[in-house]
Order: structure tokens, then C-alpha cells, then sequence
């Protein structure tokens, strides 16, 4: 096995259990698909806390599945299946999260912020800050100073 992923076919099983059969024997495949849903729950719950504990960090999808032991393909699968985003979109959203913090709570420029945060481009910031927290990081900060 690679690290959590189900044996090959157990996903996509159609087998059902011959009418004579004992009623354990269906029991016995739905243990093994649950075993392996936990397993990469597991699996994207560690991811989580990586990326929770260094969300400025080197967090790429490679990076991530070679912290993990599972390739990017499968790590991005279970990141979809368990919580509907990819582990890039999820990176995004903690380091958006992030900076949206020190907007709060600074007097870091938004350039200053973006590039700590690990963002490549202030456009690139501007953007994913507008998509997750549905504010650009200037009137972010200006939400602030008015509450003030």
C-alpha cells in the first residue's frame, strides 16, 4: 500500500454477496472502504496541521506529499474528496487568513504583507485576499480603522 490509498478497485467496488451468504460479508468490505477513508482523512488532517504550524512556509502540493510520503496526485485527491478544495487552495486561504490578521493588526504595507505571507505578487495577494475574505487587503484595512 502507498500511505492510505485503498487497494486498487475497493473505491469502485460493485460486489454483492451471494444470496446465501452470511450478512458479515458485506460488514467485512464496508470495514475495509472505511478503513481507507479514515486513513487518508488522517492523512489530510496531518497536512492540515503542516500547513497550520508553517502557513508561510514552502506548502506546495509536491512539498506537502513529500512531507507525507503520498504523491501531490493522491494528496490533492483526498484534500477533494475530505474537504472539497485542493491543498493549493487551502494554502491560500490560511495564508490569506494570515494576512488579513496582520492587516489588522499592523502597519505593514499590503507589499510588506503580501510577500511575508508567501505570496509571489502583490496582484497575486490582492487577488486571493478578494476571494477569500471578500475584501480587497486595503479596504480590509480600512474596515479596521473604522471600528477603531
Amino acid at each position: 500500500m502507498d500511505g492510505g490509498s485503498s487497494p486498487p478497485g475497493l473505491a469502485s467496488l460493485s460486489w454483492s454477496p451471494a444470496p446465501d451468504a452470511p450478512n458479515d460479508s458485506r460488514a467485512f468490505l464496508d470495514l475495509g472502504a472505511s478503513a481507507a477513508h479514515e486513513a487518508g482523512y488522517r492523512l489530510v488532517c496531518r497536512a492540515l496541521q503542516l500547513v497550520l504550524d508553517e502557513p508561510t512556509g514552502n506548502n506546495s502540493e509536491r512539498m506537502l506529499g513529500a512531507r507525507l510520503g503520498v504523491s501531490p496526485r493522491h494528496l490533492s485527491r483526498l484534500f477533494r474528496r475530505h474537504l472539497g478544495v485542493t491543498p493549493h487552495q487551502f494554502v491560500r486561504s490560511a495564508q490569506a487568513q494570515i494576512a488579513g490578521r496582520m492587516l489588522r493588526e499592523t502597519d505593514m504595507s499590503v507589499t510588506e504583507i503580501a510577500l511575508w505571507a508567501g505570496f509571489g505578487s502583490v496582484r497575486q495577494f490582492n487577488r486571493t485576499f478578494l476571494h477569500v475574505l471578500h475584501y480587497s487587503p486595503t479596504d480590509f484595512r480600512e474596515q479596521r480603522r473604522l471600528g477603531d
